[in-house]
């Protein structure tokens, strides 16, 4: 069972139906929960809200639920590629598939090297140790040069209602950042109009476990910890409107770096019209 967070009213809806209460109920829980976590200013110190919001809950709602989660996920995909998968990084690079294939359109190629990434250009690996005049900063961060900060999951954001709000949304509807980097470094003018000239952007709505994913502002959560975290993230999501009529930053969700999501999770696919995008 999931939160249903594609509006604002079915995400209240979903929350009441768990609590078994009228949403003016949970509201007015909410109300004292914002009375208890005032600052010495009187404002509403919403780390502490979410704490006690997360706890209230837990106490009020069976122990298995909710066990799912929505991600949404918000991806430019090259036409003729609208697959009900995505893939992480690594595989996106280095398998064959359409956005692989319009990389070597442009004889650019990757291999799986150790706990890194290589890049090939025109037969040749790439060494990014080497700034040849370019910043190789971008490049070896996405490509796992810095193990500290390897990054290649499949992630997206928590709620629907506030996506095109978030301060992130452009960079994942324009053209992808790994085909500006690639661009900026080799210096192939034109290879980020092209890829959106050939591309479209989507909304792709996955549903999983919520012991299969991560909260990018707190990963290291699991079992009732995370989903009093996921309950509080609701409350504060839902509060915070009811009070300025405005969204807070949609929160990001992560999968594991080498998992993928694949079309078993997926529940919907929704085509972004470029007049939506300006």
């Amino acid at each position: 069972m999931y939160i249903d967070t594609t509006s604002k009213d079915k995400t209240e809806q979903s929350l009441a139906g768990l609590i078994g209460c009228a949403t003016s109920d949970f509201y007015s829980l909410f109300d004292n929960l914002a009375q208890i976590s005032k600052d010495n200013c009187c404002k509403i110190d919403w780390f502490r809200f979410k704490e006690h919001a997360g706890r209230e809950l837990s106490q009020r709602i069976s122990d298995s639920y909710p066990d799912e989660i929505i991600l949404y996920h918000l991806s430019r995909r090259l036409c003729g590629g609208e697959s009900d998968k995505t893939s992480n990084l690594v595989e996106l690079l280095t398998t064959c598939n359409v956005f692989s294939d319009f990389l070597r359109e442009y004889d650019i190629a990757f291999q799986k090297e150790d706990e890194r990434i290589a890049l090939i250009f025109r037969d040749h690996r790439v060494n990014l140790d080497c700034t040849n005049n370019n910043d190789p900063s971008y490049l070896r961060s996405r490509l796992g040069y810095n193990k500290a900060f390897q990054d290649y999951c499949v992630n997206g954001f928590a709620f629907y209602d506030s996506l095109m709000d978030n301060a992130n949304s452009n960079c994942f509807l324009n053209c992808p950042e790994i085909i500006a980097g690639l661009e900026q470094y080799l210096g192939l003018k034109g290879l980020a109009s092209d890829y959106y000239a050939r591309s479209q952007s989507y909304i792709i709505k996955y549903r999983f476990f919520l012991d299969r994913i991560r909260f990018d502002e707190n990963c290291f959560l699991r079992g009732k910890e995370k989903r009093a975290y996921w309950l509080a993230t609701v409350a504060e999501h839902l509060y915070y409107y009811h009070l300025n009529g405005t969204f807070l930053d949609n929160p990001i969700i992560r999968l594991e770096d080498n998992d993928n999501a694949n079309s078993d999770c997926l529940i919907g696919l929704e085509r972004i019209c470029e007049c939506e995008n300006d």
